[in-house]
């Protein structure tokens, strides 16, 4: 499973080949119960991510990602705050 930083019924931001994160909106369920997941936003900023979560209109709280670093480069290991499936 991915390292799923912070996650709704519809959104999920996680990183992305230690590179960047990426905001994802849920397009459907599987027929095996899964979820297809559809990237919106890529972002090394959490600027960057922050605007695309506002641009979308993704109801994810900007304060569970206030505790990410300013630059994806600055962590190098994926930033995992409150994981919920």
């Amino acid at each position: 499973m991915t390292n799923i930083i912070v996650q709704t019924a519809e959104w999920r931001v996680r990183p992305l080949d230690h590179l960047q994160w990426v905001l994802e909106r849920r397009r459907s369920r599987l027929k095996g119960g899964g979820a297809c997941w559809d990237a919106v936003a890529y972002c090394r900023t959490r600027d960057g991510l922050l605007f695309a979560v506002n641009r979308y209109k993704a109801d994810i709280d900007p304060g569970e990602l206030a505790h990410l670093p300013r630059f994806f480069e600055e962590s190098p290991e994926p930033v995992l705050a409150h994981a919920a499936e």
